[in-house]
């Protein structure tokens, strides 16, 4: 009997562990979207610092107050010498498919499909914001995609991220002077909100409309289990020796 109760206690340890270690590489693979997009955003900022290099100016993570008490969020503001784009980034895997007059755009990745708001409307609103402060001053849009499959009947302001540089530097025919330029960066520097809890929000809506919040819910709480699972195991380990 007591030989069975030494296998049995044996035992217990290592199912736990083999069940921690497998909760642990669902988890993982749940949270695989999430990780591959912070990769992505990575080689964005690799493009956008050639690009500085080659003297554009960029503004992260920019909110602006709009004239109805609300605000708009710009997740980057390019000035270059050829113009001012706002660019909305959105690095997310599967496929994509939407037009400029839908509400709402799918996303479908594997056997799963997700609909977030046209983040054409979203980008517009933020863009007309800018004008308006900056009155005289013409500002374009550019919805930035990275990792994933664009549809060919996207307009011509969604890009991959590959298109992104070619399209900042394009010549449309007009010359911003470096003062210009360094007026319009102070002058939007100056009115930018700085809230850490609308800068949480806007990270929480791009992980919504990327599809990946419901997996990092689930990663988080099979991170969890495993922990238990491995803290049942050491308990378990520690009861026999003590018992011994």
């Amino acid at each position: 009997m007591d030989r069975l109760l030494s296998k049995a206690y044996a035992a217990v340890p290592l199912g736990l562990t083999a069940l921690a270690v497998l909760l642990l590489l669902l988890s993982f693979w749940l949270a695989w979207p999430w990780t591959a997009n912070a990769f992505r955003q990575a080689g964005i900022r690799r493009i956008l610092s050639r690009l500085e290099s080659k003297g554009a100016q960029v503004m992260h993570n920019l909110i602006l107050p709009d004239r109805k008490g609300g605000s708009v969020w710009i997740d980057y503001l390019i000035v270059t010498a050829y113009g001012i784009t706002a660019v909305r980034l959105m690095a997310c895997a599967g496929e994509v498919f939407g037009s400029p007059h839908d509400a709402t755009w799918v996303q479908e990745r594997g056997h799963s499909r997700y609909r977030f708001p046209n983040p054409l409307r979203q980008n517009g609103r933020a863009a007309g914001v800018i004008r308006n402060i900056l009155g005289k001053f013409e500002v374009s849009e550019a919805l930035v995609y990275s990792g994933c499959k664009l549809h060919d009947s996207m307009p011509s302001n969604v890009l991959r991220a590959t298109e992104m540089e070619g399209f900042l530097l394009r010549d449309t025919g007009k010359k911003l002077s470096s003062s210009r330029r360094a007026w319009i960066v102070n002058t939007l520097d100056q009115l930018a909100i700085r809230d850490d809890a609308l800068v949480r929000r806007h990270q929480q809506e791009a992980l919504e409309q990327q599809g990946a919040i419901h997996h990092l819910h689930w990663a988080g709480r099979l991170m969890l289990a495993s922990t238990v699972s491995v803290a049942l195991a050491i308990g378990v380990v520690a009861f026999h020796s003590f018992m011994r």
